[in-house]
């Protein structure tokens, strides 16, 4: 798996340089849009005046939604070509209509798995709020106390965000055949992949919850800002990348030796860049 990587990374670093740039500027965009949130209802009783007027605020929406979503469809591409010709570099426009074909099934699938997650938070939450914070309104609890519980809702269901996308790419299946499918795979089968997934979720609570402690609009909180939304990509983009190679049975390009085998009938696998 290791070389497999490395050569990927040599040979097609330009794209992976884009992914994870349009990543971190998503996310950065996100974060910024949060912070701004909590900050404003932090000090909604008070008279100072808004950190963004509504039209900034909107136009940040509007950036962070194309850099996410556009992150998304480059990396679903990516992701794809990897199963077919992983050394062959391609031109971003390739990787866009590729990653189209999986756009929508992977945001029904990222949107209830969004939605899992916050039910999970709040079960959560309830509990360390009534222990830690009983006395004090959900408005004035730490925002890294949320966070944190966000990330571990995500950590209890680390096997379907792992391994649906590579399934859902690698036997081209929607979601529910996908979620199907998931029996058949044992995450303990490739130990990087869970291992680097709840170490990336580690450094990400840290630097959440080191960013409490920094005013921000400083050059230190954009620092941590910049920096965590960085190794979030990367982490996603080493994890989307191991889940690949897994789901194709241990190795990059399966799909081209199977079309010219003639067995890619049984799960509809298909000639994505034709």
């Amino acid at each position: 798996m290791k070389d497999d990587l490395v050569a990927v990374f040599r040979n097609r670093w330009p794209e992976i340089l884009l992914i994870v740039g349009f990543m971190v500027i998503g996310m950065y965009l996100r974060e910024q849009l949060v912070t701004v949130f909590f900050n404003e209802l932090m000090a909604q009783d008070s008279d100072k005046p808004l950190l963004m007027t509504e039209t900034t605020r909107f136009l940040f929406s509007m950036a962070a939604m194309f850099f996410l979503i556009t992150s998304l469809i480059f990396l679903l591409g990516f992701l794809a070509t990897l199963s077919v010709n992983f050394l062959d570099s391609h031109e971003p426009t390739t990787l866009l209509r590729v990653g189209r074909i999986f756009f929508w099934r992977t945001l029904r699938f990222l949107l209830g798995a969004e939605l899992f997650v916050l039910l999970l938070s709040s079960l959560i939450f309830s509990p360390l709020r009534f222990m830690f914070y009983r006395n004090v309104d959900v408005s004035d609890v730490p925002r890294w106390v949320s966070e944190i519980c966000s990330l571990i809702g995500v950590g209890i269901i680390a096997k379907v965000m792992l391994l649906m996308m590579p399934i859902m790419i690698c036997r081209n299946l929607m979601v529910l055949p996908a979620v199907k499918a998931l029996k058949g795979y044992r995450i303990g089968d490739i130990i990087a992949l869970p291992v680097l997934f709840f170490a990336g979720l580690a450094v990400v609570g840290l630097f959440t919850f080191a960013q409490e402690g920094v005013t921000p609009g400083t050059v230190l909180y954009h620092t941590l800002l910049g920096v965590k939304a960085l190794l979030s990509g990367l982490v996603a983009l080493l994890c989307g990348m191991i889940g690949i190679w897994y789901v194709c049975g241990n190795k990059f390009g399966v799909l081209s030796e199977k079309q010219e085998e003639n067995a890619d009938e049984e799960d509809g696998e298909l000639d994505i860049l034709e």
